[in-house]
């Protein structure tokens, strides 16, 4: 049995240098965990040895991933900061609530 992953990469604009690099290679770690884990849950692979490999995957792969995710979620903010800020700007301002308006609960206790 054969099993693939298919992905759709998306590479928002402003392009800059290294983008798609950095897209292509997380891409590949991402097929790389995927076959990682989809692997140890196939087929007719003991208890012990599922739980083994998702130990050895914590320790030794994960702290990468961690070490690395305050830096991918800096530059994730700055690039969607402008989007952002573009879309709050388009927003209408909060309407002020009627001061005599009466919320009564849906249910009677």
């Amino acid at each position: 049995m054969k099993f693939g992953i298919f992905y759709e990469h998306q590479l928002p604009r402003p392009w800059r240098d290294g983008d798609e690099h950095r897209l292509l290679k997380e891409a590949l770690e991402q097929v790389e965990l995927a076959d990682c884990l989809f692997v140890s849950q196939a087929g007719r692979n003991r208890h012990e040895h599922i739980c083994e490999s998702l130990e050895l995957f914590a320790k030794d792969v994960m702290p990468e991933f961690h070490e690395r995710e305050d830096r991918r979620e800096r530059e994730k903010q700055e690039r969607l900061a402008p989007a952002i800020e573009a879309a709050l700007a388009r927003r209408a301002p909060p309407r002020d609530a009627d001061p005599e308006t009466v919320i009564r609960a849906a249910m009677k206790a």
